[in-house]
């Protein structure tokens, strides 16, 4: 597990398919222990500053990603 700060977050709204309703998510921005940076989308409001813990997950293609952890 990685624990990692929030750099940024980025409130972005996915438009419902055939009458579902939108649905809100927020592209969250962190850094790597190299600094580099990336984003991950989450759908719990989150904000800059925050702490957050990251570890690998399987998703749907079977390649690994990562999730924050709740």
């Amino acid at each position: 597990m990685i624990e990692t700060t929030i750099l940024s977050v980025q409130r972005t709204v996915f438009k419902g398919k055939d009458g579902e309703p939108d649905k809100t998510m927020w592209k969250v921005f962190c850094a790597d222990s190299t600094g580099a940076v990336g984003s991950i989308y989450s759908s719990k409001e989150r904000t800059t500053g925050e702490v957050v813990h990251l570890d690998l997950v399987v998703n749907r293609d079977g390649r690994f990603t990562a999730r924050i952890m709740d």
